[in-house]
């Protein structure tokens, strides 16, 4: 099967995958990539294709020049990662000369759009041929994928989803075909001429019993019998993800048919950001000191793990709540803000399978001439599977503490509220961002 035939199959496999991710409510693209395949068998160079899809029905947005997009192959992704083909395209408007591809690192890639500004339709998609060298053992890996969505100007959305899973296995990766049948055996070759007898000589004296003769040659190999039944076809190998949801509200996910394993990431809610003090007169000066700023607000922990579940099972799904600010208006609290939420999933009995903690409410600043606030910790993930732990949020300084910053950008922390001259009303700290949940299956 030549390139051509290949990316064309692997386009048409994309496009009947299920589109299970948030309702697309914006024109904006919204990048979908997929790892084709995603099984390696291990300790052998094996190739793959990246593609990149317009997941939204609604999209009217251009793809324009100098967007790019970035695929990273995590630590324990194989190694000698080789760029094997330019761009593949499959775009009514676009084509191969349109993009350029190159190796910015040894585990990354990246594709860059260098042609005029035209529209890229929901379903159009570009592709790129890799290889790598799997482990020599079994494991798993993964892709970061980057868009240009937050310096394209609203033109894209995030992309969906942002880290792929990939496998390295000691088993087939494919059903065994049958065996054949095994083919006629060969004539036998033409037995050599016998040699002229000699004559007879005079009969001599009985002599000594000689010695045992030599054995006679081997008698020809018989017929081979008649073929066995050929045994049954082994069991289909494993298939792939098949699709993916995302939530930033609470819900429920029932499981699809032919589902028994679920990938799961999520980001718990981002701490609001503490308020400043009031100002105070002071004796020792005979002036009034401003109220110090407020800390900001922890980062959402972030935790990414496998669940075993059931066709038709039903998840719960709780997305944590954005963390208020604080806010203290004529002496009291107004507001006194809030923490992030934790983001969980649990069962219908309401076991909790895997979670990521919100991050803490930054710390008040002191009145007149009082210490800043300090940060609120970051969020912390689901120690039983992988996670990463939120930043927490800066000591407030200046205009506010600095929220904390989460794992790829998502569930930042509040800012703290900036220093203020007020007698009676503190300046506000800003809410945190909320949490997020995406499942893959």
């Amino acid at each position: 099967m030549n390139t051509r035939k290949l990316f064309a199959l692997i386009i048409s496999i994309v496009l009947t995958l299920p589109c299970a991710v948030t309702a697309q409510t914006s024109t904006a693209i919204t990048p979908v990539v997929s790892i084709s395949p995603p099984l390696f068998p291990v300790g052998q160079r094996s190739s793959l294709f990246i593609t990149v899809t317009n997941g939204n029905p609604t999209s009217s947005a251009n793809i324009a020049n100098g967007d790019s997009f970035s695929f990273t192959f995590g630590p324990a992704s194989g190694s000698g990662l080789t760029l094997e083909s330019p761009v593949l395209v499959n775009a009514s408007s676009l084509g191969t000369a349109d993009f350029a591809v190159v190796m910015t690192a040894a585990n990354q890639v990246r594709v860059t759009y260098q042609g005029a500004s035209r529209q890229f339709r929901a379903g159009e998609s570009f592709a790129i041929k890799l290889s790598l060298m799997a482990p020599s053992s079994m494991g798993s890996g993964r892709v970061i994928a980057q868009g240009p969505a937050s310096k394209s100007g609203g033109r894209f959305n995030e992309v969906m989803p942002a880290i792929s899973s990939i496998s390295f296995v000691n088993f087939p990766v494919g059903p065994k075909g049958d065996k054949g049948d095994k083919g006629d055996k060969g004539d036998q070759g033409l037995k050599g001429e016998k040699g002229d007898e000699g004559d007879t000589g005079e009969q001599g004296p009985k002599g000594d019993k000689g010695d045992t003769g030599n054995q006679g040659p081997k008698g020809d190999k018989g017929d081979q019998g008649e073929q066995g039944i050929i045994g049954p076809v082994g069991p289909r190998g494993p298939g792939g993800m098949r699709g993916f949801q995302a939530f930033t509200s609470n819900a429920t996910f029932i499981v699809p048919e032919g589902v028994t394993v679920i990938a799961v990431e999520m980001w718990g809610g981002g701490g609001g950001g503490g308020n400043s003090g009031l100002s105070n007169f002071s004796s020792e000066c005979s002036c009034f000191l401003s109220g110090a700023a407020g800390g900001g607000g922890g980062a959402g922990g972030y935790t990414r793990g496998f669940i075993s579940v059931t066709p038709g099972q039903v998840l719960q799904i709780t997305v944590g709540a954005a963390g208020a600010g604080g806010l203290i208006s004529f002496g009291i609290f107004a507001s006194p803000g809030t923490d992030g939420g934790d983001s969980r999933i649990s069962d219908a009995g309401g076991t909790v399978l895997l979670s990521a903690g919100g991050g803490k409410l930054g710390g008040k600043g002191g009145n007149g001439g009082g210490s800043p606030g300090t940060g609120g910790a970051g969020g912390t993930g689901d120690q039983s599977m992988a996670y990463i732990n939120g930043d927490a949020g800066e000591t407030g300084s200046g205009s506010g503490g600095a929220g904390g910053q989460p794992y790829l950008s998502r569930a930042r922390g509040g800012v703290g509220g900036g220093p203020t001259s007020s007698l009676v009303t503190a300046n506000l700290g800003s809410a945190g961002s909320a949490g997020f949940v995406l499942i893959s299956y």
